[in-house]
């Protein structure tokens, strides 16, 4: 019974040990499209330093978002660095008003807004 006792409180020190190496990182990625009528769609990737690997469940926030259908499509480990975390966005812009002249010409064109998008991504490094 001591035996089990110990092995128990073994476990609870490696189990402490470990949160202690472990260190949180923070970063935001910005994506905003080049003009008023096209989308963009973009692939950020978000690593930890060398000798470290992503541990746990990376939280993905948004905290800001501009046009429709603006999104994170998608988030992964990145299956070719176990130290990065890949997230993929898609912004579409707010687009503009046109007037067209009966007489011909040019439309001219106001834009209502370009698409843009902030992400937060919150990381716990561990070593490798």
């Amino acid at each position: 019974m001591t035996r089990l006792a110990g092995t128990v409180c073994a476990l609870a020190l490696l189990s402490v040990t470990a949160a202690i190496d472990a260190r949180e990182v923070s970063a935001t990625v910005t994506s905003t499209t080049a003009n008023c009528r096209d989308p963009s769609a973009q692939e950020h990737r978000i690593c930890v330093q060398h000798g470290e690997r992503i541990g746990g469940q990376p939280r993905v926030d948004i905290t800001s978002r501009i046009g429709p259908g603006t999104d994170v499509t998608a988030q992964y480990p990145d299956p070719q660095d176990p130290s990065c975390y890949v997230i993929k966005t898609r912004v579409v812009p707010v687009g503009e008003d046109c007037v067209r002249f009966p007489w011909g010409g040019a439309p001219v064109c106001n834009c209502k807004g370009h698409g843009s998008i902030d992400v937060k991504v919150n990381l716990e490094a561990v070593p490798r």
